[in-house]
């Protein structure tokens, strides 16, 4: 494994993570975020799929906000309030998924949370 020590990216970079992405777990965030110096991961709780830029924008337009700031700063020099208003949680409402059978992709992933039967 990879030890963050062997990188210093110093680049600024905002990652937004989604904890009901199946596709790219939020363990490979925690990693990538731990070789950047100037990182923030934002945490996108309940309803954090795989795409969630029209969900956070629609539920969270302060974050959405806090992005455009982010993303059009000017970087020379480095400001101090880099990531000024982008949290480290989003708390969005949970997706609806619709099942052909038995529950729904977001019911399986609430009972294995809990430790349930999927």
């Amino acid at each position: 494994m990879t030890n963050s020590a062997d990188f210093d990216i110093q680049i600024p970079v905002v990652l937004v993570q989604g904890d009901v992405d199946f596709s790219t777990p939020l363990e490979n965030a925690v990693h990538a975020k731990r070789f950047l110096r100037n990182g923030r991961l934002v945490l996108v709780e309940g309803g954090g799929t795989h795409s969630v830029q029209k969900e956070i924008f629609k539920f969270a337009p302060e974050v959405k906000t806090a992005l455009q700031r982010f993303l059009t700063l000017d970087l020379d020099p480095m400001p101090a309030d880099l990531f000024a208003g982008l949290p480290e949680r989003v708390k969005l409402p949970p997706p609806a998924f619709e099942a052909l059978e038995g529950p729904s992709l977001y019911e399986r992933w609430l009972a294995s949370r809990r430790g349930g039967s999927r």
